[in-house]
């Protein structure tokens, strides 16, 4: 342990002739350890156990494998930490103080689920700040790549840096080389779909199936209720996702063919622009977002239909594809599906669609100004679609009316779908609100949805997102302010709702934010990607909850 932790710290000095010497000294211990942790990771998946750290180990064995055979000594120092790193907590957890742990970890979904993002964005951080993540080879700071991290790994697409070091590129802020835009789309896939799932699927792909322990922790986070429906959800959404992204970087280098010197180059935009969209990252390779590309309408068509399948919500995505809506009436169809896929289908639609007419007018002679008017239709339908989650532009948000702005501060507190990439307190809880609001005011005890009831409970949860989500939002605003004093009110009031809603567009003020203002919307994204819920709930989810029921008192409100 010691060799590896000199390997380490040679990887912050570059001393490559030191990091060769220190690796002959635990090469040796790696290859006759691979095989034992191989026999018991086999039997811990035999045991149907330690299924986060299956999927670790097997990731860290094919990198260790690579580095060696390319020889990249500082990054081989690292992978085989970090393994030797999972090894120690494996021996940590087979103690009755680990177990202990692991089990009150696995009764607290909420926890969890914080805690793998935020293990995620540490890994980020850290390779975000090696030498060769940047192109002046010095590596981000830490408060810019903890912020960067973040920024992908919440899929919002907020920057203080440059993404590419191209023509109108920022020369006075640092810009990620290759290395760093191989990290920042890892960071963007896994944050995509979500660490459980992706470990999941691991196991789901090695023919194996889950534990009792992960199946009951997944079945709370995704919402199912029995194991084949759990298996079945995870194979569809893994399937789904690459599909599509494989799909949109397939169009999407057909295009770019046309305007980057090389087919790699074309290649590795397109992936990288398709995984962004899907993901509703709003990372782009081009400096200016999408704004060079705004009159090619088949990359706008393609992009707008990536964000959307992304936002939409796997269970959506799912009833939308079923072979049976060919086979029936679309009346027929629509009565079959779900009230959870109808509602969201209605509140996108009304959403994508009255959003672009509102934007189209409110914004005719400002941001769209100079565009011709079917360049107009576009970019308000583009910005309709994007200002929900995904964060790309193709208009200068600096020249947004005051009116245009509190519009697009609407459609981001919205956002995008449960069950999706995307941020916002979702369509369906701002459906199910409303319709609770139209029992109210006539007068029913129940909230109905097309001829369905719909429980308290779920009423109950959407209410307290949305006054979560709208508290979080007037704090984190409030505090950015102080931090913040010479910045204006409206840019400053923009960039929290983007970074909380998770959307990822700026004014253009983000690079400019001090120390504190950066760690500020650093915890915004965070909390808004977990899900304000989710955080309410991992802080009080420790105890068990008791029923009580008091005799009712009275109170005057309104």
């Amino acid at each position: 342990m010691a060799s590896v932790v000199a390997v380490v710290g040679y990887e912050l000095l570059e001393s490559e002739w030191a990091l060769r010497l220190a690796t002959g000294s635990w090469f040796a211990a790696v290859g006759l350890s691979g095989v034992y942790q191989a026999i018991l990771v086999r039997r811990a998946v035999q045991r149907l156990e330690q299924l986060q750290s299956l999927a670790i180990d097997a990731a860290l064995l094919v990198l260790i494998v690579v580095l060696t055979i390319v020889w990249a000594p500082n990054l081989l120092g690292l992978a085989v930490f970090v393994r030797q790193s999972v090894v120690v907590v494996r021996i940590w957890l087979a103690t009755p103080a680990g177990q202990a742990s692991l089990m009150r970890l696995l009764a607290q979904p909420a926890k969890l689920l914080a805690y793998s993002f935020l293990t995620i964005i540490a890994l980020g951080t850290v390779f975000l700040t090696f030498p060769r993540s940047t192109t002046d080879g010095q590596g981000a700071g830490l408060t810019d790549a903890v912020f960067t991290a973040t920024s992908a790994t919440c899929v919002t697409g907020l920057a203080v840096l440059n993404t590419n070091a191209d023509k109108l590129h920022d020369s006075t802020r640092q810009s990620f080389s290759a290395f760093g835009q191989v990290v920042l789309l890892v960071l963007i896939q896994v944050g995509g779909l979500g660490i459980m799932t992706l470990s999941a699927a691991v196991v789901l792909l090695f023919g194996r199936t889950l534990g009792m322990r992960s199946q009951a922790l997944l079945q709370q986070v995704m919402e199912e209720s029995s194991r084949r429906d759990l298996e079945r959800s995870i194979r569809y959404i893994v399937t789904m996702t690459f599909v599509a992204e494989s799909l949109g970087a397939l169009v999407l280098y057909v295009r770019f063919r046309d305007v980057l010197p090389t087919e790699s180059q074309a290649a590795a935009y397109a992936i990288f622009t398709s995984v962004s969209a899907y993901c509703n990252a709003g990372f782009s390779l081009w400096s200016d977002s999408l704004t060079s590309l705004a009159s090619d309408n088949v990359v706008m068509i393609t992009i707008m239909l990536l964000i959307t399948v992304g936002g939409l919500g796997f269970v959506v995505v799912g009833a939308l594809a079923d072979p049976m809506n060919f086979k029936q009436r679309p009346d027929v169809t629509w009565r079959r599906w779900s009230v959870h896929v109808r509602l969201v289908l209605f509140m996108s639609a009304w959403l994508v669609f009255g959003g672009a007419l509102v934007y189209y007018y409110l914004e005719f002679h400002h941001s769209l100004a100079g565009l011709s008017r079917g360049e107009k239709y576009l970019a308000a339908l583009f910005q309709s679609v994007t200002l929900r989650t995904a964060g790309f532009n193709t208009i200068d948000f600096g020249e947004i009316s005051r009116v245009g702005l509190v519009f697009m501060l609407a459609l981001m507190f919205v956002g995008g779908s449960s069950g999706s990439t995307a941020g916002g307190v979702k369509t369906s809880t701002v459906a199910v609100v409303v319709l609770s609001v139209r029992a109210m005011l006539m007068g029913r005890q129940d909230v109905e949805a097309g001829g369905r009831t719909i429980p308290k409970t779920v009423v109950y949860k959407a209410i307290s997102i949305l006054v979560i989500f709208a508290a979080l939002f007037m704090v984190g605003f409030l505090v950015l302010l102080g931090t913040e004093p010479s910045m204006p009110f409206e840019e400053l009031l923009f960039e929290t709702m983007s970074a909380l809603a998770t959307v990822g567009v700026s004014t253009g003020i983000t690079p400019d934010l001090s120390t504190a203002g950066k760690l500020v919307v650093t915890f915004l994204m965070f909390v808004g990607r977990i899900g304000p819920l989710t955080l309410a709930l991992a802080v009080g989810e420790a105890g068990e909850r008791v029923a009580l029921r008091y005799p009712e008192g009275k109170i005057m409100v309104g």
